[in-house]
């Protein structure tokens, strides 16, 4: 839907490289995963903890991508003081 906002958690149970494909529908998921994005027209955001494995075609469609650290006691300190 155009202005819409979409979120796929965990992206990567099925963006997978494609060079490790050991299925057709695997690619072929990719694939049509890939047309698809190309025609949405909202905002878009996928999470992941696996970004090494994702299949390089979709990260460069990925305007931007921004990494979460984990947080040192400092931080955290801050984040949940009352």
């Amino acid at each position: 839907e155009e202005n819409g906002i979409m979120l796929i958690d965990e992206v990567d149970t099925f963006l997978l490289d494609r060079s490790g494909a050991s299925r057709s529908w695997e690619v072929t998921q990719v694939n049509e995963f890939l047309t698809q994005l190309e025609q949405f027209r909202g905002i878009f955001f996928a999470t992941t903890n696996r970004l090494e494995s994702l299949d390089e075609a979709v990260l460069r469609r990925f305007t931007f991508k921004l990494k979460f650290n984990y947080l040192n006691q400092e931080q955290r300190e801050m984040a949940f003081h009352c």
